[in-house]
């Protein structure tokens, strides 16, 4: 247990972004001590609080597992989170997960902003800023939008999402007017109002002058230019 064998001499990652700096980081981690004695035996290493403390120090990492490769390497396996929007308060712009989690600064600009009126603007790395079933309807209702024949042909996307309450999201889109909808509500109705009032009452001409669509309400869609 004890032979210089099974000393931990080296420590590998799969490839993460920030592999080199988690690997140094583990490398701290590895001593233990036994009585009076420092080791780092690939025996004794506390393998479920070294996985928690680079989870904790490092925000983009979703999952970790550290494997011993005998004699003496720790191999860590790191599952990194994918970004899926950007969340935004007053001053900055933050890479969101699909559980809603917060993982690093991101200002690029090239994915859809989300923002809350009832957030606090006061955020930190690894904090779930927003509930996971209403992140996967503002996704899939956007996904929706933007797959409408009429908006996909004119190259219009969705740029951002307000979130007033539960009851009540807009978006913005690239072409400059807004879209009001419910995700408590059917998402295919709304969708289906969406595009049909598009279709029917709406010159393509007539779009640039659109301040909003709401589609919020029963069977009714209610439209407002500028």
């Amino acid at each position: 247990m004890f032979s210089p064998m099974f000393q931990v001499q080296r420590v590998v990652s799969n490839g993460s972004i920030r592999g080199e700096e988690i690997v140094a980081h583990v490398q701290k981690l590895v001593p233990s001590r036994v009585l009076f004695l420092e080791t780092r035996s690939i025996f004794l290493f506390k393998r479920n609080q070294m996985e928690q403390l680079v989870l904790e120090q490092f925000p983009e990492v979703e999952n970790v597992r550290v494997f011993r490769e005998f004699p003496s390497t720790l191999a860590l396996r790191i599952i990194e989170r994918k970004e899926v929007a950007q969340w935004c308060t007053t001053n900055s712009c933050f890479a969101l997960d699909n559980k809603g989690i917060i993982f690093k600064p991101d200002d690029s600009g090239t994915l859809m902003k989300i923002s809350s009126v009832n957030k606090p603007q006061d955020v930190a790395l690894g904090e779930r800023v927003l509930d996971t079933s209403l992140l996967a309807k503002l996704i899939d209702f956007q996904k929706r939008v933007e797959q409408i024949d009429l908006l996909k042909q004119a190259n219009i996307r969705v740029l951002s999402s307000g979130i007033v309450s539960n009851a009540r999201v807009s978006f913005s889109l690239s072409e400059g007017w807004k879209i009001f909808f419910n995700p408590e509500e059917s998402l295919d109705w709304q969708i289906t109002k969406l595009r049909l009032v598009l279709e029917k009452k709406i010159p393509a001409e007539k779009r640039g002058s659109l301040e909003y669509i709401d589609v919020r309400f029963g069977n009714q869609a209610y439209l407002k230019y500028r």
